[in-house]
């Protein structure tokens, strides 16, 4: 069965380590949640994740989460923190065009 792009997510304005794998990008993704967010991440399940191509700046990161309510509650927490403070990092979906 082919993964719908709504249960995607995009990361914008991470910065880049140097040879990031894919479990460097997880982790960076789930400390981004807990610390900037205050999310729980023990049952968040990611199915996959990697940086999209770009010409600007830092690329973004795709996360594609295994539940939708997973995604919609990460989305949810970053829209009701953003009004309070700036968390430095945007968060968007990832919808067909």
């Amino acid at each position: 069965m082919k993964k719908l792009k709504r249960s995607n997510l995009k990361f914008h304005n991470v910065p880049e380590q140097q040879n990031e794998t894919r479990s460097m990008l997880i982790n960076t993704i789930k400390h981004l949640l807990t610390e900037k967010l205050s999310i729980n991440c023990d049952s968040i399940l990611i199915d996959d994740v990697f940086r999209l191509p770009s010409r600007a700046g830092n690329r973004p990161i795709l996360v594609q989460f295994a539940l939708l309510h997973n995604r919609d509650r990460i989305l949810t927490a970053f829209r009701g923190k953003r009004k309070e403070v700036d968390p430095g990092f945007r968060i968007g979906e990832d919808l067909p065009p």
